[in-house]
């Protein structure tokens, strides 16, 4: 509505262009949930080690854990026994990557991320354990809730959409699972996937 100078003009228009940035993720994200919750995952079936997809998860994300003094524990495969699930190998990675970027946006500088893989004859168990900030217990209930953001001006500065635990979830439930959460505030917080095994 009026003239400004140059350095405004750069202003806004670098303003502009974080914000379409992040319209875009959210949108993606969008699609993801909704073709999740559409279970499209169980579209493409194969078998797929989740230990070892964990062990690549955690391998992708340790630059980041790095950088933050954060430590990544493993799984300990048990000698000779592979953790195998019926599914998706790209959600089921969308899943875990999930879990443990949430893990490290919550984890402060000095914690542990620790992911521990079980496998039982009818049954996979995936815990997702950090020593975070954890979450207060009137929120536990509405995490996996789209566009949920327990703190939102802290997510929001680290680019999340409020969708991560959703697609999380609708990636479980393609994959007639289930995925719950346990936490204490100021101590931690543990998610724990349970899938049929298919071995």
């Amino acid at each position: 509505s009026r003239a400004r100078s140059a350095d405004e003009y750069r202003d806004a228009l670098a303003q502009l262009e974080l914000s379409v940035d992040e319209m875009s993720v959210i949108v993606e994200d969008l699609l993801t949930l909704t073709r999740a919750s559409a279970r499209e995952a169980s579209a493409r079936h194969e078998i797929v080690d989740i230990g070892a997809l964990v062990a690549v998860v955690l391998e992708r994300l340790g630059g980041i854990a790095e950088v933050k003094s954060i430590r990544l524990i493993g799984p300990s495969p048990a000698a000779g026994e592979a953790a195998l699930v019926h599914g998706d190998r790209v959600r089921l990675q969308r899943l875990i990557t999930n879990l443990v970027d949430n893990a490290l946006r919550y984890t402060p500088e000095g914690g542990t991320i620790e992911a521990r893989v079980s496998a039982g004859r009818a049954e996979l168990r995936v815990d997702i354990q950090d020593t975070g900030i954890g979450i207060a217990p009137e929120h536990i209930d509405r995490v996996f809730d789209r566009f949920f953001r327990a703190d939102a001006a802290r997510d929001r500065e680290s680019g999340g959409t409020g969708l991560g635990l959703a697609i999380a979830k609708a990636i479980v439930d393609g994959h007639n699972g289930t995925l719950s959460v346990k936490s204490q505030l100021g101590r931690g917080t543990c998610f724990t996937i349970c899938l049929p095994s298919a071995t």
